[in-house]
């Protein structure tokens, strides 16, 4: 998996970097949003909890996907601002299930 990216601009008003890159995956399917995060985080230099990948897309038949990714600069922004859906998405799996785990504990009735 390779990734490049196309264009690279700051929007101050949101306190944040919008990122549109392409993957390429030859003889491999759509990378995962997880494994994009990490090699998008380390390509740029930038902490992959601030790093929220909006969307990855791949027309049929392509070896190379596009995407869109904002970047940034404080966590306070970032849980403000972006949907708690797409945050969630980003996440590794067994991280989600520990996080289910512990709701479905709060959610018991005490006896």
């Amino acid at each position: 998996m390779e990734i490049e990216v196309v264009q690279d601009k700051e929007n101050p008003l949101l306190e944040r970097r919008e990122v549109e890159f392409r993957i390429s995956h030859p003889n491999a399917p759509t990378p995962r949003r997880v494994e994009v995060l990490d090699a998008l985080s380390k390509k740029l230099g930038v902490d992959p909890n601030l790093v929220v990948i909006r969307r990855i897309s791949t027309l049929h038949g392509r070896a190379y996907s596009s995407g869109l990714a904002h970047i940034y600069r404080k966590l306070e922004t970032l849980l403000s601002i972006e949907p708690k859906y797409l945050l969630e998405r980003g996440k590794p799996k067994e991280e989600k299930g520990k996080q289910a785990e512990a709701k479905a504990q709060e959610e018991k009735p005490k006896k």
